[in-house]
């Protein structure tokens, strides 16, 4: 189907090497669509290593219309961890046109929680030509807060073939 299933990383002389993302080999599988359902990250000893995002396996989980709706981390002893942008799992919501509508951070107990960006939810609202023209951001008690650039919400304006001319 086309998927890549294994990545191994050599230098010039063909010996495996980590690469800049922090592993040796990298090992995807997929579902029948061709979603990716899984990632595992592995060192030169081949057991699992952690990846620059501190993680070491990734689970994914889709929508009926193959949107990717949850992402998980674990470390390599098996268990949920927070990766290295402060969140064990996210989950996203689109709308029918496959926009991305919200975006949620949790951490291990299952609870919200801010990422390294200071927000724990993302909102976004579009225009009918299916550009962003609202980024709101929230804490983990659901309330507006600041991302870390300093801004709560971003709203941007288009002319009428698609330019953000106002942000």
């Amino acid at each position: 189907n086309g998927c890549v299933t294994e990545i191994l990383c050599y230098d010039v002389n063909r010996n495996l090497i980590k690469n800049i993302e922090g592993y040796v080999r990298l090992v995807n599988s997929y579902d029948q669509n061709g979603n990716l359902l899984e990632q595992s990250f592995y060192g030169p000893d081949g057991k699992l290593c952690y990846d620059n995002n501190g993680v070491s396996h990734i689970i994914n989980e889709y929508d009926s219309l193959a949107f990717l709706k949850q992402q998980f981390f674990y470390g390599i002893d098996g268990e949920m961890c927070v990766n290295n942008e402060g969140f064990a799992n996210v989950a996203n919501k689109y709308d029918l046109w496959g926009n991305l509508i919200e975006q949620e951070f949790y951490g291990i107990d299952g609870k919200p929680c801010n990422n390294i960006n200071g927000y724990s939810q993302l909102k976004n609202k579009y225009d009918s030509l299916g550009n962003i023209i609202e980024q709101s951001y929230f804490n983990s008690k659901g309330t507006p807060c600041f991302h870390k650039k300093g801004f709560f919400k971003v709203c941007k304006k288009y002319d009428g073939i698609d330019n953000c001319i106002e942000e």
